[in-house]
């Protein structure tokens, strides 16, 4: 079932003008810098957690997505990353910075901190997939890609990291408020977690998790809409 959600959303994608190919996290981060380079309007800085600069990113513990269209122009990004969690949990990496940083007193900045009130957090431990970066490009918006390639790279995670306990991620309210979770396949959330003084900005973020049962009847439920 999972090699058939990233066969046919790939294939989606490209009836939509996209082809999606793995590639390595740099690019996914140069892209970002490069938006925000142009300074983009509704462009927000990339979470640490998917920057080989300031946290541990291995081929075998994060991947990335990233839609081209027919000119070669990328139009959409999706990652994920694995984190082993066995003996702590959200609340505890958030709010160290660990989450972030590989060595937080060295690369937090001035005044940088996460709080986390959301009580879920202290649950969300062991195996467990972040996932985050997705942007689609504003004249591509609407199109279903939003639907589409956060559910392809919850399937890759599940067959490359298997067995795994939870998916998580946060998502900035602003965003949350446009009913952007659900669209990607996230159901259950807390609040707050706030972020102050990150490279990302500082804002209030939801919590959003997913167990692997879950994931998969959302992904049944996924096919039978394509």
């Amino acid at each position: 079932m999972l090699d058939k959600v990233i066969i046919l959303g790939c294939e989606r994608c490209r009836q939509l003008g996209v082809r999606m190919r793995f590639a390595p996290i740099q690019d996914l981060v140069a892209i970002n810098r490069e938006r925000s380079r142009q300074e983009h309007p509704d462009w927000r800085p990339i979470l640490p957690i998917f920057d080989p600069d300031c946290s541990d990113l291995r081929d075998d513990n994060v991947f990335a997505l990233i839609g081209r269209n027919a000119d070669g122009e990328d139009v959409v990004t999706q990652a994920a990353r694995f984190l082993d969690w066995n003996g702590t949990n959200f609340k505890k990496e958030a709010e160290s910075l660990r989450l972030f940083y590989r060595r937080p007193l060295d690369r937090a900045g001035e005044d940088e901190s996460v709080t986390v009130t959301a009580t879920m957090a202290k649950s969300i431990t062991g195996r467990v997939v972040f996932t985050g970066a997705h942007w689609v490009r504003p004249d591509y918006r609407g199109k279903d890609l939003t639907r589409i390639t956060p559910r392809i790279a919850k399937a890759v995670a599940l067959q490359r990291w298997r067995p795994i306990d939870m998916a998580c991620t946060i998502m900035a309210k602003d965003v949350f408020d446009r009913r952007i979770a659900r669209k990607a396949g996230y159901y259950n959330h807390e609040w707050t977690v706030d972020l102050k003084n990150t490279p990302t900005g500082t804002f209030p973020a939801a919590l959003l998790w997913a167990w692997p049962a879950d994931i998969i009847v959302d992904l049944e439920r996924f096919l039978e809409t394509l």
